[in-house]
């Protein structure tokens, strides 16, 4: 079956956070960027994701993401609300960016 990617997003939120990590594997970093431009608050879900993950998928998704996205992102691949969150994987996360 071919689902629209806005689809995709709609269908995330009734989701397990176990069942998206599945399809986040499942669809790879440009699916998985592509369908978070659909998705109207995405830092639960970028979350989720390991580090490196985020870092493909942020990448991918560069002209649209919001820069603080990246803030909130924990080193350890964990979220976190903490304000001084992400700021050793923020540099790791932009230099994966680039690349």
């Amino acid at each position: 079956m071919n689902y629209h990617k806005n689809d995709i997003a709609d269908m995330m939120a009734g989701m397990t956070e176990e069942e998206r990590k599945r399809l986040y594997h499942l669809l790879g970093a440009q699916k998985v960027a592509e369908i978070f431009k659909y998705i109207e608050e995405p830092r639960k879900y970028i979350r989720e994701l390991s580090v490196e993950s985020a870092a493909r998928v942020i990448s991918r998704w560069i002209p649209m993401m919001p820069v603080d996205l990246l803030e909130d992102l924990d080193p350890e691949g964990e979220g976190t609300d903490r304000p001084d969150a992400g700021r050793g994987c923020k540099k790791r996360c932009e230099d994966a960016a680039v690349v």
